[in-house]
């Protein structure tokens, strides 16, 4: 008869192993890589940690820190929002959605798109520009929600055009109602 050997692993060392593997394997599964280019499809999925010339804010309260130190900063909400269709009657009612988002932020809705129709890009630069009195340097914060590509695009594509202090709040409107921040209620800005 051949010799065989028995491996004995005792149970708590075999339930750590399981549970390391499993960590391990959850972990990789929100590791994001940052994307050369704007995601442009499912944009409510996991996102990276970081955008590419942008700095990140990961918690409310780090974002409720940094607005105490940095009161002149700009907040934009960039999520997306319906808009009234081409064929819509004009005899009927159109009701602008509204949406809860952070204290002194402008809500462009759809300028987090990965293909920016011209007229939402025109929105997006000339907002930038009107909102920092043209100063590149100034602090502006993007926002949406939490893993949702909208915001890091915007974030992406405000750098792109120059502006050296855009910061990501990847926690986004959710966030900071969670950890008890007030909201207000806003329409977008439309072009």
């Amino acid at each position: 008869m051949p010799y065989r050997s028995k491996i004995f692993v005792s149970p708590s060392i075999f339930i750590l192993s399981i549970f390391l593997s499993c960590f391990a394997n959850s972990e990789q599964k929100h590791l994001v890589k940052e994307p050369a280019d704007y995601r442009t499809n499912d944009y409510r999925s996991a996102v990276p940690l970081t955008v590419k010339g942008a700095k990140v804010i990961d918690s409310a309260q780090q974002l409720q820190s940094f607005l105490h130190k940095n009161e002149d900063s700009i907040l934009l909400d960039t999520f997306p929002a319906p808009h009234r269709p081409n064929n819509f009657p004009t005899n009927d009612l159109w009701i602008e959605p509204e949406r809860e988002t952070l204290p002194g932020a402008l809500w462009l809705a759809n300028t987090g798109m990965g293909i920016l129709p011209e007229e939402l890009e025109v929105l997006l630069t000339t907002q930038l520009k009107q909102l920092t009195s043209n100063d590149k340097q100034r602090n502006v914060i993007i926002f949406c929600e939490p893993a949702c590509w909208h915001s890091w695009n915007a974030a992406k594509r405000a750098t792109s055009y120059g502006y050296s202090n855009i910061f990501w709040y990847r926690q986004g409107v959710t966030g900071w109602q969670q950890a008890g921040f007030p909201v207000t209620v806003q329409q977008p800005v439309r072009p």
